[in-house]
């Protein structure tokens, strides 16, 4: 072989040497391939939300479920008070109750009829149980209904009618009172006709204060008898 030729040689030899040397240095040093790893499972936080989600604040104590805010758990004792507010007691619930004594009965009765939520079936009923229960006692229980805005005149002619039966003073009272507050034309003809006819007189008009002079006199009366 020339020295030509062996100078060529030895130059693709030290170029030979010098590449598997540098692969194997790269190789060595070269990030280990990702599909050769195991797969990384993402770790999911307890404070991580789902998107579009509003967080939950966990409580740091206590009962399962105390303490969460928001929408997602409305308050127990919120609950509780709102009910309590709505919660009516039916008539039964009145009736039921125990006790001989009709005159608590009678108004309570008596605040479901003028009780504007209950509804008018239940009211009607409330009044009927009502005007059974107060006997002896209607100035206590029938002459504040009477004088209650909130009770519909409807129901006022009801009690008026059902004066009729009880005592002639009574009957008075209750008609004298209801005079300046059932102002319609019809409660007024028919509340202003009876207050002249127990006192004997003629229409002294809408202003209880005219009416007082006959009444007083008509109940002299009515005491001699």
């Amino acid at each position: 072989m020339s020295r030509k030729s062996l100078g060529v040689a030895l130059v693709f030899l030290v170029v030979l040497v010098a590449a598997v040397s540098f692969y194997r240095l790269e190789k060595s040093t070269r990030p280990p391939d990702q599909s050769d790893s195991v797969p990384m499972v993402p770790t999911i936080r307890a404070t991580d939300s789902q998107p579009g989600s509003a967080p939950v604040r966990l409580p740091e104590g206590g009962a399962p479920g105390a303490g969460l805010t928001g929408e997602l758990a409305p308050s127990a004792a919120a609950e509780s008070a709102d009910t309590a507010a709505t919660a009516l007691p039916t008539v039964g619930d009145i009736l039921a109750e125990p006790g001989d004594d009709f005159l608590p009965i009678a108004k309570k009765l008596a605040a479901l009829v003028i009780n504007p939520r209950v509804a008018m079936e239940e009211r009607e009923e409330a009044l009927a149980h009502t005007l059974n229960l107060s006997a002896n006692h209607e100035a206590e229980v029938l002459t504040p209904l009477v004088t209650d805005a909130n009770l519909p005149d409807p129901f006022a002619e009801t009690i008026l009618a059902d004066a009729l039966n009880r005592p002639l003073s009574y009957q008075a009272d209750l008609y004298l009172a209801a005079l300046p507050v059932r102002k319609s034309p019809e409660m007024q003809t028919m509340i202003r006709e009876h207050l002249a006819f127990l006192t004997g007189g003629e229409d002294r008009g809408p202003n209880p204060a005219d009416w007082a002079a006959d009444i007083r006199a008509a109940k002299a009366e009515w005491k001699e008898e």
